[in-house]
C-alpha cells in the first residue's frame, strides 16, 4: 500500500476483502472451473490479473492491488461513509469507469446536473457532499439494481 492511502481506504478493503473471501483468513484460494475469473485469492482473480501467481498472493499484496485500482485518493473528500464504501466496493465489482459513472447519474437523478463521464473530480466530489446522503444513496442502488 502507498503512503497516500488513507485508513478509510484500509477499513473498506478489508471490508470487500472478508465479503470476498467469505471471512477466509488465508485468501480463501478457489480455482472452480465454473468460476470466469478463474484462479482467485482474496478476491483478485487469474482472469484480472494473468501475470500474478494467485495461488501465492499474500493479502499486502492483494491491498496494494486493490489500492492501485479501485481507491482513487479524491475518495477521501466524500464526506459519506456509506456512499464511498459502496463506491469503493462496487467499483471492484464492476470496474471504477462503470460505478462512477452510475453514481454521477444517481447525482443527476437527485436534480444536479454533471457531465457524466466517469472521472471523479471536483466538481462530482462537491455535488456527493451537498446532497442529502439517504436520498443519494437511494439514487445511487436504484440505478446500480437498474
Amino acid at each position: 500500500m502507498n503512503g497516500n492511502t488513507s485508513i478509510r481506504f484500509a477499513i473498506f478493503a478489508s471490508q470487500t476483502i472478508a465479503f470476498e473471501t467469505g471471512g477466509d483468513k488465508s485468501g480463501g484460494y478457489t480455482n472452480d472451473p465454473k468460476d470466469s475469473g478463474g484462479e482467485t485469492k482474496w478476491g483478485i482473480s487469474k482472469r484480472a490479473h494473468p501475470e500474478l501467481n494467485i495461488k501465492a498472493l499474500t493479502f499486502n499484496e492483494a491491498l496494494d492491488i486493490y489500492a492501485r485500482q479501485y481507491w482513487n485518493d479524491r475518495y477521501n473528500e466524500i464526506i459519506s461513509n456509506r456512499i464511498n464504501f459502496k463506491l469503493f466496493d462496487m467499483g471492484v465489482l464492476v470496474g471504477t469507469q462503470t460505478i462512477r459513472k452510475i453514481l454521477q447519474r444517481a447525482i443527476n437523478d437527485c436534480g444536479l446536473h454533471l457531465y457524466v463521464d466517469g472521472n471523479i473530480g471536483a466538481l462530482t466530489i462537491a455535488a456527493i457532499n451537498s446532497l442529502n446522503e439517504d436520498l443519494l444513496y437511494s439514487k445511487f442502488i436504484n440505478r446500480w439494481d437498474n
